[in-house]
């Protein structure tokens, strides 16, 4: 499992979960419950968006087209 993505916004957060389950990439949502305990509604901890090994490169491609990742990235 690898991060494909990683913000401190819920709604990005939100939207890449959409591009990638409509692409039918399973997404998993790490530290949500750590930015909740350590960062509360501030969002000091950024929460990142998994993906599975097999899907990972399919997943960047995806986000970058969509704008959400930098070429470099």
């Amino acid at each position: 499992m690898k991060a494909v993505f990683q913000d401190t916004s819920p709604v990005r957060l939100s939207h890449v979960r959409y591009l990638l389950g409509e692409a039918g990439i399973k997404t998993y949502h790490f530290d949500q419950h750590t930015s909740m305990a350590f960062g509360g509604a501030i969002g000091m901890v950024p929460q990142r968006i998994m993906v599975g090994d097999d899907d990972y490169d399919r997943a960047l491609d995806i986000l970058r087209e969509a704008g959400m990742l930098s070429e470099q990235s």
